[in-house]
């Protein structure tokens, strides 16, 4: 499987007790989910120390608020001259 088809699970993944004793003892006492939660924090924090403290962002494509707000207030016109024009022509 190529690396852009990744679905971001990793499965049956095992911490060694004799490999990592401090690691293994912390996850220990949390809860499956929290574990879950510890670990992708631990890799961000890895991650972060490699780069040697310099974050990078992924850049996600959204529109400017602006155009987000006229869009919806452009469908709820939309809407409400519809119904507006449903109402009318059941008199």
């Amino acid at each position: 499987m190529a690396s852009s088809d990744w679905d971001g699970k990793i499965s049956n993944f095992k911490v060694s007790e004799q490999a990592f004793p401090e690691l293994y003892q912390e996850l220990s006492q949390m809860h499956h989910k929290e574990r879950c939660d510890r670990l992708r924090c631990l890799a961000m924090l890895g991650m972060y120390a490699l780069r040697g403290g310099a974050m990078t962002t992924v850049q996600h494509f959204s529109p400017p608020l602006e155009e987000q707000v006229e869009e919806k207030n452009n469908k709820l016109d939309k809407a409400r001259n519809g119904l507006k024009g449903k109402l009318l022509q059941s008199v």
